[in-house]
Protein backbone atom coordinates (compact mmCIF):
# COMPACT_ATOMS: atom_id res chain seq x y z
CA UNK A 1 0.00 0.00 0.00
CA UNK A 2 0.78 3.67 -0.64
CA UNK A 3 0.35 6.31 1.18
CA UNK A 4 2.06 9.89 -0.30
CA UNK A 5 6.15 9.27 -0.43
CA UNK A 6 5.84 5.98 1.15
CA UNK A 7 5.21 2.85 0.34
CA UNK A 8 4.44 -0.11 2.53
CA UNK A 9 4.02 -3.71 1.16
CA UNK A 10 4.66 -7.60 2.39
CA UNK A 11 5.42 -10.33 0.16
CA UNK A 12 8.38 -13.01 -0.33
CA UNK A 13 11.69 -13.12 -1.91
CA UNK A 14 11.86 -15.03 -4.95
CA UNK A 15 14.45 -17.37 -6.10
CA UNK A 16 16.25 -14.59 -7.80
CA UNK A 17 16.99 -12.58 -5.09
CA UNK A 18 13.97 -9.95 -5.53
CA UNK A 19 11.17 -8.79 -3.35
CA UNK A 20 7.34 -9.76 -4.85
CA UNK A 21 4.68 -8.50 -2.94
CA UNK A 22 1.82 -10.27 -1.78
CA UNK A 23 -1.58 -9.68 -3.64
CA UNK A 24 -3.72 -7.03 -1.82
CA UNK A 25 -7.25 -7.00 -1.05
CA UNK A 26 -9.68 -4.28 -0.27
CA UNK A 27 -12.21 -5.13 2.32
CA UNK A 28 -13.90 -2.46 4.82
CA UNK A 29 -12.20 -0.09 4.10
CA UNK A 30 -8.75 -1.58 5.11
CA UNK A 31 -6.24 -3.79 3.14
CA UNK A 32 -5.71 -7.89 3.59
CA UNK A 33 -3.35 -10.52 2.38
CA UNK A 34 -3.68 -13.80 2.30
CA UNK A 35 -1.26 -15.38 4.33
CA UNK A 36 -0.06 -19.66 4.39
CA UNK A 37 0.59 -21.81 6.99
CA UNK A 38 4.36 -22.27 7.32
CA UNK A 39 5.36 -19.69 4.61
CA UNK A 40 7.80 -17.43 4.98
CA UNK A 41 7.61 -13.64 4.45
CA UNK A 42 9.57 -10.00 4.48
CA UNK A 43 8.44 -6.42 5.00
CA UNK A 44 9.85 -3.72 2.24
CA UNK A 45 9.52 -0.06 3.21
CA UNK A 46 9.32 2.57 0.64
CA UNK A 47 11.26 6.08 0.86
CA UNK A 48 10.41 8.42 -2.05
CA UNK A 49 11.29 11.75 -0.37
CA UNK A 50 14.54 13.96 0.46
CA UNK A 51 15.07 13.11 3.64
CA UNK A 52 15.59 9.96 5.82
CA UNK A 53 12.91 8.26 8.09
CA UNK A 54 12.27 6.21 10.98
CA UNK A 55 10.14 3.29 10.03
CA UNK A 56 8.61 1.66 13.55
CA UNK A 57 7.22 -1.90 12.60
CA UNK A 58 5.39 -4.17 14.44
CA UNK A 59 3.90 -7.67 13.65
CA UNK A 60 0.71 -8.97 15.66
CA UNK A 61 1.36 -6.02 18.00
CA UNK A 62 5.26 -6.45 18.81
CA UNK A 63 7.98 -4.36 17.54
CA UNK A 64 9.94 -6.71 15.69
CA UNK A 65 13.11 -5.35 16.55
CA UNK A 66 12.96 -6.29 20.40
CA UNK A 67 9.72 -8.06 20.66
CA UNK A 68 8.02 -6.31 23.11
CA UNK A 69 4.53 -4.57 22.67
CA UNK A 70 5.21 -1.91 20.41
CA UNK A 71 4.62 1.77 21.32
CA UNK A 72 5.49 5.65 19.95
CA UNK A 73 8.88 4.88 21.61
CA UNK A 74 9.71 1.81 20.26
CA UNK A 75 13.11 1.81 18.35
CA UNK A 76 13.07 1.62 14.40
CA UNK A 77 14.67 1.42 11.01
CA UNK A 78 16.31 4.59 9.34
CA UNK A 79 16.10 4.47 5.59
CA UNK A 80 17.53 7.29 3.67
CA UNK A 81 16.08 9.40 1.04
CA UNK A 82 15.20 7.99 -2.36
CA UNK A 83 15.60 4.53 -1.36
CA UNK A 84 14.31 0.83 0.06
CA UNK A 85 14.36 -1.56 3.22
CA UNK A 86 13.41 -5.08 3.33
CA UNK A 87 13.53 -6.71 6.66
CA UNK A 88 13.17 -10.20 6.41
CA UNK A 89 12.28 -11.21 10.19
CA UNK A 90 12.74 -10.79 13.84
CA UNK A 91 15.61 -9.21 15.17
CA UNK A 92 17.95 -11.16 17.20
CA UNK A 93 21.22 -9.33 16.89
CA UNK A 94 22.94 -6.65 14.71
CA UNK A 95 24.32 -9.58 12.21
CA UNK A 96 21.17 -11.88 12.06
CA UNK A 97 17.03 -11.73 12.16
CA UNK A 98 14.60 -14.51 12.53
CA UNK A 99 12.93 -15.22 9.53
CA UNK A 100 8.54 -14.02 9.85
CA UNK A 101 6.99 -17.08 9.48
CA UNK A 102 3.21 -17.83 9.03
CA UNK A 103 1.49 -19.52 11.28
CA UNK A 104 -1.61 -20.69 13.47
CA UNK A 105 -2.17 -17.66 15.68
CA UNK A 106 -2.09 -20.32 18.79
CA UNK A 107 1.68 -20.13 17.46
CA UNK A 108 2.51 -17.23 17.16
CA UNK A 109 6.09 -15.22 18.49
CA UNK A 110 3.00 -13.53 20.66
CA UNK A 111 1.72 -15.85 21.87
CA UNK A 112 4.79 -18.11 22.68
CA UNK A 113 5.71 -15.19 24.65
CA UNK A 114 3.04 -14.38 26.37
CA UNK A 115 1.56 -11.21 24.97
CA UNK A 116 -1.59 -13.44 23.49
CA UNK A 117 -3.18 -13.20 20.68
CA UNK A 118 -5.88 -9.93 20.72
CA UNK A 119 -3.60 -8.02 18.08
CA UNK A 120 -2.68 -11.07 16.20
CA UNK A 121 -3.00 -10.66 12.40
CA UNK A 122 -2.02 -6.99 11.55
CA UNK A 123 1.07 -6.25 10.68
CA UNK A 124 1.92 -2.52 11.26
CA UNK A 125 4.69 0.83 10.38
CA UNK A 126 4.57 4.38 11.45
CA UNK A 127 6.54 6.17 9.64
CA UNK A 128 8.67 9.34 11.67
CA UNK A 129 10.05 12.27 9.89
CA UNK A 130 13.61 13.65 10.51
CA UNK A 131 13.60 16.95 12.62
CA UNK A 132 15.58 19.13 10.24
CA UNK A 133 17.95 22.21 11.47
CA UNK A 134 18.53 24.94 8.92
CA UNK A 135 21.40 27.49 8.57
CA UNK A 136 20.07 30.73 6.96
CA UNK A 137 22.78 33.38 5.61
CA UNK A 138 21.89 36.88 6.52
CA UNK A 139 20.63 39.09 3.89
CA UNK A 140 23.54 41.63 3.42
CA UNK A 141 23.01 45.35 1.50
CA UNK A 142 25.67 46.29 -0.74
CA UNK A 143 25.60 49.69 -2.24
CA UNK A 144 27.60 50.66 -5.16
CA UNK A 145 27.42 53.62 -7.87
CA UNK A 146 25.56 53.76 -10.73
CA UNK A 147 28.44 55.65 -12.72
CA UNK A 148 30.97 53.72 -11.84
CA UNK A 149 29.52 50.75 -12.97
CA UNK A 150 28.11 52.39 -16.28
CA UNK A 151 30.65 55.09 -16.94
CA UNK A 152 28.27 56.83 -19.60
CA UNK A 153 25.59 57.28 -17.67
CA UNK A 154 25.81 61.27 -16.28
CA UNK A 155 23.96 61.02 -12.87
CA UNK A 156 25.94 58.80 -9.96
CA UNK A 157 22.31 57.80 -8.22
CA UNK A 158 23.20 54.70 -5.75
CA UNK A 159 21.40 51.23 -5.20
CA UNK A 160 20.94 48.51 -2.87
CA UNK A 161 21.84 44.83 -4.48
CA UNK A 162 20.95 42.07 -2.08
CA UNK A 163 22.56 38.34 -1.96
CA UNK A 164 23.30 35.36 -0.06
CA UNK A 165 19.55 35.05 -0.02
CA UNK A 166 19.15 31.03 0.64
CA UNK A 167 18.70 28.85 3.10
CA UNK A 168 20.20 25.48 3.16
CA UNK A 169 19.63 22.39 4.90
CA UNK A 170 22.46 21.55 7.83
CA UNK A 171 23.75 17.87 7.86
CA UNK A 172 24.39 17.40 11.19
CA UNK A 173 22.47 14.78 12.59
CA UNK A 174 21.49 14.81 16.63
CA UNK A 175 21.38 11.54 19.22
CA UNK A 176 17.76 10.07 19.83
CA UNK A 177 17.25 6.31 20.55
CA UNK A 178 19.20 3.23 19.46
CA UNK A 179 18.21 3.21 15.99
CA UNK A 180 19.00 0.99 13.23
CA UNK A 181 19.49 1.93 10.14
CA UNK A 182 18.94 -0.57 6.88
CA UNK A 183 19.62 0.78 3.13
CA UNK A 184 18.87 -1.47 0.35
CA UNK A 185 17.62 -0.86 -3.80
CA UNK A 186 14.38 -1.71 -5.64
CA UNK A 187 11.01 -0.74 -6.90
CA UNK A 188 8.19 -3.03 -6.74
CA UNK A 189 4.35 -1.89 -6.64
CA UNK A 190 1.23 -3.72 -6.10
CA UNK A 191 -2.00 -3.17 -6.79
CA UNK A 192 -5.37 -3.65 -4.97
CA UNK A 193 -8.49 -5.32 -5.60
CA UNK A 194 -11.23 -3.43 -4.40
CA UNK A 195 -14.46 -4.99 -3.50
CA UNK A 196 -17.65 -4.48 -1.81
CA UNK A 197 -18.69 -6.97 0.40
CA UNK A 198 -20.68 -7.01 3.39
CA UNK A 199 -19.82 -9.98 5.79
CA UNK A 200 -19.68 -10.58 9.43
CA UNK A 201 -16.59 -9.53 11.70
CA UNK A 202 -13.61 -11.37 10.48
CA UNK A 203 -12.15 -14.34 12.76
CA UNK A 204 -8.29 -13.76 12.17
CA UNK A 205 -6.72 -16.98 12.47
CA UNK A 206 -3.42 -16.58 11.49
CA UNK A 207 0.04 -15.30 13.37
CA UNK A 208 3.42 -15.37 12.99
CA UNK A 209 5.82 -17.34 14.07
CA UNK A 210 9.64 -17.35 13.48
CA UNK A 211 11.85 -19.37 11.52
CA UNK A 212 15.93 -20.09 11.02
CA UNK A 213 18.19 -17.09 11.73
CA UNK A 214 19.66 -15.43 8.86
CA UNK A 215 22.57 -12.82 7.95
CA UNK A 216 20.73 -9.48 8.30
CA UNK A 217 23.91 -6.79 9.18
CA UNK A 218 22.64 -3.51 10.44
CA UNK A 219 24.31 -0.31 12.44
CA UNK A 220 23.34 1.96 15.25
CA UNK A 221 23.13 5.43 14.06
CA UNK A 222 21.62 8.62 15.77
CA UNK A 223 18.12 10.47 14.30
CA UNK A 224 16.25 13.01 15.76
CA UNK A 225 12.41 12.85 15.34
CA UNK A 226 10.41 15.32 14.23
CA UNK A 227 6.74 14.65 14.08
CA UNK A 228 4.93 10.91 12.89
CA UNK A 229 3.72 11.44 9.02
CA UNK A 230 2.00 8.27 8.04
CA UNK A 231 1.12 4.75 9.39
CA UNK A 232 -0.02 2.03 7.84
CA UNK A 233 -1.97 -1.06 8.67
CA UNK A 234 -1.88 -4.52 6.87
CA UNK A 235 -4.26 -7.02 7.65
CA UNK A 236 -3.77 -11.45 7.16
CA UNK A 237 -5.71 -14.48 7.48
CA UNK A 238 -5.78 -17.78 6.32
CA UNK A 239 -7.90 -18.33 2.39
CA UNK A 240 -10.49 -19.60 4.38
CA UNK A 241 -11.22 -16.10 6.29
CA UNK A 242 -10.82 -14.25 3.81
CA UNK A 243 -13.18 -16.80 1.53
CA UNK A 244 -15.45 -15.96 4.32
CA UNK A 245 -14.87 -11.76 4.15
CA UNK A 246 -16.58 -12.68 0.30
CA UNK A 247 -13.25 -11.70 -0.73
CA UNK A 248 -12.88 -13.98 -4.32
CA UNK A 249 -8.75 -14.89 -4.14
CA UNK A 250 -9.35 -16.40 -7.55
CA UNK A 251 -11.31 -13.71 -9.72
CA UNK A 252 -9.47 -11.65 -12.22
CA UNK A 253 -10.69 -8.75 -13.94
CA UNK A 254 -9.83 -7.71 -17.64
CA UNK A 255 -10.59 -5.30 -19.59
CA UNK A 256 -10.74 -6.25 -23.82
CA UNK A 257 -10.25 -2.37 -25.00
CA UNK A 258 -8.83 0.47 -23.38
CA UNK A 259 -9.98 3.83 -24.72
CA UNK A 260 -7.31 6.02 -27.02
CA UNK A 261 -5.86 9.20 -25.94
CA UNK A 262 -4.64 10.47 -29.10
CA UNK A 263 -5.93 9.62 -32.35
CA UNK A 264 -4.28 10.96 -35.98
CA UNK A 265 -6.46 13.81 -36.77
CA UNK A 266 -4.76 17.27 -37.07
CA UNK A 267 -8.02 19.59 -36.62
CA UNK A 268 -11.06 19.17 -34.06
CA UNK A 269 -14.31 18.21 -35.73
CA UNK A 270 -17.03 19.31 -33.81
CA UNK A 271 -20.73 19.72 -35.04
CA UNK A 272 -21.46 23.35 -35.31
CA UNK A 273 -25.02 23.75 -33.89
CA UNK A 274 -27.86 25.53 -36.46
Amino acid sequence: MEKGLYKFEVGHINDKGNFVPFKEYSYDGKIFIEARDNSKFSIRISNDSWYRIESVISVDGLSIINGKKATNDSIGYVINGLSNAAIDGWRVSNEQVSEFVFSNKKKSLSAETGYGIDDVGVISCRIFKEKQYYTTYTQIPYTFSFSEQHPKWDNGGTGTRLYGNTTTDAVNCFYSSNTVSLNEKSNFKSKSLRREIKSEEPNFDMGTSWGKNVESKVREVSFEREYMTQEFNIYYGSRIMLANLGIELDKEYKINKYPNGFADDKYCDIPYKK
